[in-house]
């Protein structure tokens, strides 16, 4: 049965969701086997097997980052670590307790506080930043953790990109979500990724 949701991020972040706070499909996962000795010569070859994902989408409730946000912020006013927390974001780099007690310490009203610690918790899912994710962790109760990648454009040219040409971030009113595509280079275009959202009918029309 799956458990938790681990999402990983092209800066390094990770965040965990139960889920009961997510809808995802992914398909044509496949595995592939990659093998290079130039990588680092110091080291010698460099091998890895991973499972990816050909297609997918994943659907965040917005209301799930509202009592983590608070907690956040009580662990702040405490300076006290909350397990929730440390669960929800094990390396995360966005926003953290000592940043919200520093918002405290120069009496920033707690709306406001309240309002960046929000902005910090969904700047990977919000429509107007551009998709970074990188991989999906499926934590099961049932058998070891499922590790899968998402598609990325194995770029070759030297301005490697910190965004994914393969994904497109997309809203609705009580939703993130998150849409790839290996076989579709222009799905990170909002108004291409929304109109494939709509074919899909996993979100109506009306909500967008």
């Amino acid at each position: 049965m799956l458990k938790t949701v681990e999402l990983g991020f092209e800066n390094g972040d990770t965040m965990r969701l139960p889920a009961k706070a997510i809808d995802l499909a992914l398909d044509d996962i496949a595995q592939s086997f990659y093998y290079s000795n130039y990588t680092n010569p110091d080291d010698g070859a460099y091998e890895s097997t991973v499972q990816e994902i050909g297609r997918g989408h994943l659907a965040i409730r917005k209301d799930w980052f509202e009592p983590l946000a608070d907690r956040l912020m009580e662990a702040g006013r405490q300076q006290t670590d909350d397990p929730v927390v440390a669960q929800a974001l094990p390396n995360y780099y966005q926003v953290d307790r000592n940043m919200v007690t520093e918002w405290l310490a120069q009496r920033m009203p707690t709306n406001q506080i309240k309002q960046k610690v929000l902005e910090a918790l969904t700047v990977h899912f919000v429509e107007t930043m551009p998709a970074d994710l990188t991989r999906i962790v499926l934590v099961r109760s049932d058998r070891p953790d499922e590790k899968l990648s998402v598609p990325w454009r194995n770029l070759t040219r030297e301005d490697q990109l910190d965004y994914n040409e393969l994904a497109v971030n997309l809203e609705s009113a009580t939703q993130f979500i998150v849409m790839f595509d290996a076989r579709d280079p222009h799905i990170h275009d909002p108004d291409h990724g929304r109109k494939e959202a709509e074919l899909l009918s996993f979100l109506g029309e009306d909500e967008w």
